[in-house]
């Protein structure tokens, strides 16, 4: 049997926040006909930008990850939906950044230890940028792979999604 591809709702219609139905008609004050939820609770209004996009600072990083970190049910509900700004994209290069430093100097590490032959005794420390490099890199090549079969997937299951880059 042939799979009828479904309709993507446009951008400016409003899906209810809890079951992705089109509320775009129907009265604020009524609740979604498929799962019953206030359409209230899926007005735009609810989301804003990121404390990291609004205040770029030492603070707002480590206050936005730990939002991501530990209540991201509660982050990602409030979080408006906008194309991927060069604040957002910061954000992320910044974690891949200090990520792939912590890897790399367990991987280096974890050769001299492990793998004495790779690493002599005279500690080539060359490696360290090396390796912080090529785990950088990878972080880059693994995102934008994400993105892609994200986007194909939701394309196929007739999901909305606003911008290109979704990851």
């Amino acid at each position: 049997m042939a799979r009828i591809p479904p309709t993507i709702p446009a951008p400016d219609q409003l899906l209810c926040e809890s079951c992705g139905y089109v509320l775009s008609g129907l009265p604020i004050s009524s609740n979604c006909p498929e799962c019953g939820q206030p359409i209230a609770d899926s007005l735009p209004d609810h989301r804003s930008p990121g404390r990291w996009e609004t205040a770029r600072s030492i603070g707002s990083f480590i206050t936005t990850s730990n939002q991501v970190v530990f209540r991201p049910t509660h982050f990602f509900r409030t979080l408006s939906v906008v194309p991927p700004a060069a604040a957002s994209v910061a954000f992320a290069r910044w974690h891949w950044g200090i990520s792939a430093i912590v890897m790399g100097i367990a991987a280096y590490l974890h050769m001299a230890w492990q793998y004495r032959w790779l690493v002599p005794e005279q500690r080539k420390l060359w490696m360290v940028p090396l390796l912080v490099g090529l785990i950088y890199g990878s972080f880059e090549l693994m995102t934008r792979i994400a993105a892609r079969l994200t986007a194909w997937e939701a394309a196929y299951r007739g999901l909305r999604l606003p911008y290109e880059r979704v990851v």
